[in-house]
């Protein structure tokens, strides 16, 4: 029983350690992304293109916001949810 015990705690560790690895690099390559991205905006208004850039800028930054609210509202949601269910 206690073999099965170990087995179960050491699965949840590499599950938790695997989970913390995906996200860091999801951001990192987030970020990446988000750069080019701004830097394309820049390299566009700065060649007279303001509008494109301007947009492209604009609408990059919104997604980022949008995809940061969201990303902690469902961290807060899985938070919760645990804790219910440790207190039943």
């Amino acid at each position: 029983m206690e073999k099965e015990q170990n087995h179960r705690h050491d699965m949840e560790e590499k599950i938790v350690t695997s989970r913390e690895k995906l996200s860091n690099r999801g951001q990192i390559f987030a970020f990446i992304l988000s750069i080019i991205v701004f830097a394309i905006s820049g390299f566009l208004i700065y060649s007279g293109f303001e509008w494109a850039g301007t947009i492209i800028c604009g609408a990059s930054f919104v997604a980022l916001i949008g995809l940061f609210i969201s990303g902690h509202y469902r961290q807060a949601k899985s938070i919760q949810q645990k804790k219910g269910n440790t207190e039943q």
